[in-house]
């Protein structure tokens, strides 16, 4: 069983995505904005996968991938797996590098525990 930060200021997204996450046997932490997201991974044990939305009020979810990615004070953070979940992204954005999936909203909740498992296993 792993452990996902859920990232997305949509409540109704997140409970969706726990429902669809736990019953795969994963567990699941919430944040409602990058601003928590990047908090929450200041602390350990560190989640096994962040599952960030793009489009949140604030820090945005390419702001919180990209210091993910570059954080200097906590190598392991870079290390994370990163999927995407949002329907405001193009499969052709070079950031998409920067992730281990995409999930396009709106998605199954089977295309969502397959895309983060598949990120898991890498």
């Amino acid at each position: 069983m792993a452990t996902i930060l859920v990232v997305d200021d949509s409540s109704d997204t997140r409970v969706v995505v726990r429902m669809a996450l736990e019953m795969a046997g994963h567990g699941v932490e919430e944040a409602g904005d990058g601003a928590q997201a990047l908090t929450r991974l200041e602390t350990e044990p560190l989640p096994d996968l962040v599952l960030l939305d793009i489009r949140m009020p604030g820090i945005n979810g390419w702001e919180v991938l990209e210091r993910i990615r570059r954080n200097p004070y906590l190598p392991s953070v870079r290390r994370i797996p990163v999927v995407l979940f949002s329907a405001h992204v193009t499969q052709d954005d070079p950031r998409l590098s920067q992730v281990d999936n995409l999930v396009v909203k709106p998605f199954r909740g089977s295309t969502l525990v397959a895309q983060v498992e598949d990120a898991l296993r890498r």
